[in-house]
This record gives C-alpha cells, structure tokens and sequence, in this order.
C-alpha cells in the first residue's frame, strides 16, 4: 500500500470516527434535554393537580 493511499485511509477512519463521536454526544444531549423536559412535565403535573385538589376541596366546602 502506498503511503498517499495508507494517509487517505487514515484521514477517512479518523473523520468517521470522529463522525461516530459527534452523534454519540449529541444524542446524549438529546437524552439530557429529554430528562430535563420530563422533570419540567412531571413538575407542572403535580403543580396542576395540587391546585385541582385544593380547588375541589374549596368547592365540597361551599356545598
């Protein structure tokens, strides 16, 4: 194998290597931001039902 075309395929293992990297930590992003997003949903869930509970139990007091 000639040096140019053992360069070549060096450089093209790199690139896809670093190719498989980039992926890897963008779709660790997308898992982090996908976590963040289901605490801001499980958050608003409980501040909603909180405020459902103490709304009924205003309501029965009234009645």
């Amino acid at each position: 194998m000639s040096d140019k075309l053992r360069e070549q395929t060096k450089n093209i293992e790199s690139l896809r290597l670093r190719a498989a990297a980039d992926l890897y930590i963008s779709q660790i992003d997308d898992l982090d931001t996908l976590e963040r997003l289901q605490r801001l949903v499980d958050k608003r869930r409980r501040e909603l039902t909180e405020g459902m509970t103490s709304c009924q139990q205003s309501v029965k007091s009234r009645f």
